[in-house]
């Protein structure tokens, strides 16, 4: 064991963002956000509060609200 603990986050040099970042983003309520984490809105927990990658939110909205309109 060489003492490293795993990668648990694929390293980026995309920022993450706060819910009123990605809010104001994708032009919808923070609450919108929230509502979406229940969902499967993909975010990290860091320090007590969450973070987004705008990047993989995009895709989980394309891959969810996209199937959705091709039925």
């Amino acid at each position: 064991m060489t003492g490293r603990m795993p990668a648990l986050i694929e390293p980026t040099n995309e920022p993450w963002v706060t819910k009123q970042q990605l809010a104001g983003h994708l032009l919808v309520t923070p609450r919108w956000i929230e509502l979406q984490q229940h969902e499967g809105l993909p975010y990290l927990r860091m320090c007590g509060l969450n973070r987004y990658r705008v990047s993989e939110v995009e895709a989980w909205l394309r891959e969810r609200y996209n199937a959705s309109e091709n039925d």
